[in-house]
């Protein structure tokens, strides 16, 4: 009888633990996804709209030589200022905090514009952005910053995943 309760006791947790962590996966996914569809709406329309579309109201973000820009008003201020020129990124890690409403997404960009002279420029890096899950179920940017990539170093976005990144991220974060 103890064993039968045993056993039963460890297929329920077994089946409880696999359901989170494919939850889980599937929470990171889904985020990874959201952040795609910010991309292509950048791509799409401008950053301009993008960043208002997914931007939570008090959201915040740090560019490289220049002071936080905090809230959606300051935020679309500077925006609006954009010189049209386009902006790609394509994230390759997410993270859920347990909790489920809270999160994060590490990735590549690609700023391409026009400069003073005619001639096409292009500026590479990395991001992080945090996100956080609204009252309607909604992901909503709070939080992001992009660094620039040093030239030697620097490649064009590519639009697939970069698995190779994946896989490292994932064995840097089994220990936790």
């Amino acid at each position: 009888m103890i064993k039968r309760l045993f056993l039963a006791l460890t297929i329920i947790g077994c089946l409880t633990g696999c359901g989170k962590t494919l939850k889980t996966q599937n929470d990171k996914d889904s985020l990874l996804n959201i952040d795609r569809q910010f991309s292509k709406l950048s791509a799409e329309k401008g950053i301009y709209t993008a960043f208002d579309t997914f931007m939570a109201d008090s959201a915040i973000m740090y560019r490289e030589n220049g002071l936080p820009m905090k809230g959606r008003t300051e935020i679309r201020d500077i925006l609006s200022k954009d010189v049209g020129g386009t902006l790609l990124w394509e994230p390759f890690f997410a993270d859920i905090a347990s909790s489920g409403n809270l999160g994060y997404t590490l990735g590549e960009y690609e700023y391409s514009f026009t400069d003073s002279t005619g001639q096409k420029q292009s500026a590479f890096g990395n991001y992080v952005t945090i996100w956080r899950k609204q009252a309607d179920g909604n992901w909503k940017f709070v939080f992001d910053a992009g660094t620039k990539t040093p030239p030697a170093k620097a490649k064009k976005v590519d639009a697939a995943p970069l698995p190779e990144r994946k896989a490292m991220m994932s064995l840097d974060h089994q220990d936790r």
